[in-house]
This record gives C-alpha cells, structure tokens and sequence, in this order.
C-alpha cells in the first residue's frame, strides 16, 4: 500500500469519530419503534428468535434484548454496531480487489467508493438497518475467505453465508454470486464452480427446510412484500441503477416538499463525469465477460428487493459488487488514471453533499418525533396506564426514513413509552384518520375511546400533540 493509500485509509479512520458522534444524534422514527432491534423485555424469547412474522432474523432479536439490559443503549449502540458493519465492509472491498488483482489505485477508489456512496445512507443512517448491514458484511467476508488461499475456505464461504442469511433473507444470494464471480475471475475451474453451485443449492434448500418445520410466529399484518405491480419493479429497478451509479440530491428528486433545484443541479454534474467516463465511455467493457458478470452478479443481489420492497437501504445489498464493478472500470483504464481521478474528486464533493443532506434531514425527522414525545411529558398532569393515539393524516409526503411524516416520527405514541423508560403506558393503541372524518367525527371518537376506558387521548395533527386526561 503506497503513501496516497495509506493517507485515504487513515483519513477513514480519523473521520470515524466526528461521524460516530453525529450518527448518535440522530433519534428513531417510523418502525424503529416496533421492530426487532427496539430495546424488547418481552417474555416469550423465542418466539422472535425462531421465524417472527415474515422474518428470520434471530441476530436483531438477540441484538433488542441487549439494548433492554440498559435503555440508554438505544438507539446509540445501534448507530455504533452499524457504522463499524459499514467501515469493516469497506475494508473487504479493498482486499477483494486486490485478490481481484486491481491495481491499488482501482482498489482504493472501489473502497471510497463504496464508503461515501450516497446508496448506503438508507442502511448506515438508519436505527433498524442492522440486518442489511452485517448481511452485506458477512457476503463480502465470505467472498474474501473463498478467494484466499485459506486451506478451509469452502467451509468458511459456507459459514459466512449463513451468517449473512440469518442477518437477512437477502444474504442467500452471496451463495451463488461468489462462485460466479471466483469463476469468472479464474480463481475457480469450472469443475469447482458447478460442484459449489451445486452446494448453493444444497445450502438454499436446507435452509427453507429449516424455516418451515420450525415454530413460526404468524403476525395479522399486510404484507408489503408481497406487491408484484410491474409498474413498481419498473420504478425500483431505476431508483436502484440511480441510487446505486449516481451521485445526486436524491431528496429534491423524492421529496418535492424538500425539493432544491440548484443543490440537485449541482450534485447531479459534479457526479456525471465519474458516471459518463465509467458507464458510458466504456460502454464496450461491458461486454468483456468479467464486466458482464459483475453486473449480473449486482443485479442477483439485489434481486430480493427489487422483486419485492425496493427503497434507499435495500440499494446496500449490491453496493460492494458496484464498487468492485467500478474498481474493474477502473483497472482496464490504467492509462486514463488521471481522468479518472478528477472525474472521481468531483463525484467525492457531491457525495458528501448529498450525504450531509439527508443526514440533517435524517436528524431532524428524528428530532420531530422527540420534541413530540417531551410534548405529551409536558402536558401529562398524570401517569396513564392505557392511552390512545389519533393522528390525522394530512396527506403529507415522506421519502424513506431521512423525511419522515410527524406522526410516523412519533411512532404512533411508541416514543413517550421509551421516554418514559417503558413505565406508562402499559397499554397504547393508535389510529391514524383522515383530516376529513377528523372535522366531523373526531369529538365523538375521543369520547368512544374514553367509555372504552382509555384514560389518555393524544391527538396528533402534524408536528402538535395535544393530550386529553380523562
């Protein structure tokens, strides 16, 4: 590793504090407050350490049950666990590369790549992203172990595999991805990659075996996942090739609350030129086989999420093997290195202005559901044990978790329970109307609600709570 090298490596590193101290700023909101690596003192362990709902995740249900040892834990040690998942990440993308026999320069702007990228922020400013983090840390430890030389790296693929699938769903695609590219790469002979297919699909099979002869915890809930409109895979396979090859202000493109034209503007021509010399100008790489396989294998990573729920963080399942596709670029271009890195230094400036974008973004969505919650504190004369939450929904338009709607970031109630440190309410409900049927009928539901014996009602309208005492 040569002095420019280790510069950009220490850099990361001696960043990583200042960013660690701004990430633990930021609050939950949405379904932080009801998912798996929410603080959880519930009994019934293993009922959400076996299959829970639609999900196996048992590493974020062992992770909620850490977090209620101590409530200050969270959402701190969520942003930590999950920041280290992303510069570990980083880390393989560079040691992949080089196993890939990249160039150090190619290798070195892979690994920043993928470090600033604005496709990670879903997952790396997110609270419950945990899962997408460690399933795409533990696919790229797999693949560093099968490229190595390690006399057991077969097994150590098959072992960090599993690990990346029981972190999410989504992690089985590392099984037959690895190979793929091992084979491509000529780090396999094609006897040796048929039989690990062949072993992938063992692995793939035993799994869902494994899934569907255990206890499995059903939830009454809609399923998202299941929405199949073409019209939708169409949308999610774009925002992912946005996400995922550009640098732009992706808040004003979502967002039309937010929306700034002269900061989209901006971001969107200082990252054109990585992607016009990188996508475009060497269009003809593409059809060189190892090109060819990268973005296929991109694509089956991803695949699990664009067949189904797409948004910001599932764009992180396939960011490593993009960044290894750039490094690729990159290394069959050694002669255009200075083009590249001017092209590159502008699409680094853009990056970290769309970064800081939704990270202020992200912080004050949080900060929305905070202030929300000290509202009711304030204007709670006493405890309850049962409240209910109204909130009028005033059609307002959110763009993932960096801007969240109001009564999203109050959790529909669920942040005055943790404020409180889970004391009261034992017991909250919440319903979310529309602003019409709150003008002629929200009296009389506050007072069905209290024949109910809700002692509480807080209704929600935007960013005000008012709490009603019975």
């Amino acid at each position: 590793m040569d002095k420019n090298q280790r510069y950009i490596f220490f850099l990361m590193i001696a960043v990583s504090p200042f960013v660690l101290y701004a990430l633990t700023k930021i609050q939950p909101t949405f379904d932080d407050w009801t998912y798996l690596t929410y603080p959880n003192d519930d009994p019934e362990f293993w009922k959400f350490i076996l299959p829970y709902g639609y999900y196996w995740r048992p590493f974020d249900a062992i992770f909620g049950y850490v977090l209620a040892i101590d409530l200050d834990l969270f959402p701190a040690l969520n942003h930590i666990i999950i920041y280290l998942g992303h510069l570990f990440s980083a880390l393989m993308i560079y040691l992949i590369s080089r196993q890939l026999h990249f160039c150090r320069y190619s290798a070195t702007t892979a690994t920043v790549f993928y470090f600033i990228s604005p496709a990670m922020l879903g997952a790396v400013l997110d609270i419950d992203s945990i899962n997408q983090i460690y399933s795409a840390a533990f696919g790229l430890l797999a693949m560093f172990c099968y490229l190595s030389q390690y006399r057991k790296r077969t097994a150590l693929w098959i072992l960090f595999c599993t690990l990346a699938v029981l972190s999410k769903e989504n992690g089985i695609m590392w099984l037959f991805v690895i190979p793929l590219i091992a084979y491509t790469f000529e780090k396999k002979d094609i006897s040796t990659f048929k039989r690990h297919i062949g072993i992938a699909i063992a692995c793939t099979t035993a799994y869902f075996t494994i899934r569907l002869l255990l206890p499995h915890y059903s939830l009454s809930e809609q399923n998202e996942y299941l929405n199949f409109n073409l019209k939708t895979k169409l949308e999610n396979l774009a925002k992912f090739i946005i996400l995922t090859c550009c640098s732009t202000d992706f808040i004003s493109l979502f967002h039309k609350p937010n929306f700034n034209l002269p900061f989209l503007i901006i971001t969107t021509l200082l990252s054109l030129p990585l992607f016009y010399i990188s996508f475009v100008k060497n269009i003809k790489i593409f059809a060189q086989q190892q090109a060819l396989i990268l973005i296929i294998a991109a694509f089956l990573a991803a695949s699990p999420h664009l067949l189904t729920l797409f948004s910001t963080m599932h764009a992180y399942a396939a960011l490593g093997i993009v960044a290894l596709l750039l490094g690729y670029i990159i290394n069959q271009n050694k002669h255009q290195q200075r083009l590249f890195s001017i092209a590159f230094m502008l699409y680094t400036v853009s990056a970290i202005m769309v970064d800081s974008r939704h990270y202020v973004a992200t912080y004050r969505s949080g900060m929305i559901g905070y202030n929300m919650a000290q509202e009711v504190l304030a204007q709670t004369k006493k405890n309850t044990q049962r409240a209910f939450c109204i909130s009028i929904d005033r059609n307002e338009q959110k763009y993932s978790t960096f801007c969240v709607i109001p009564y999203d970031a109050f959790g529909w109630g669920n942040a005055v329970y943790f404020h409180t440190r889970h004391r009261w309410p034992k017991v909250l409900k919440d319903e979310i109307i529309s602003k019409e049927y709150a003008k002629c009928c929200l009296n009389d539901m506050i007072k069905q609600k209290i024949k109910e014996g809700y002692d509480h009602i807080w209704i929600v309208d935007g960013t005000q709570v008012k709490v009603i005492e019975k």
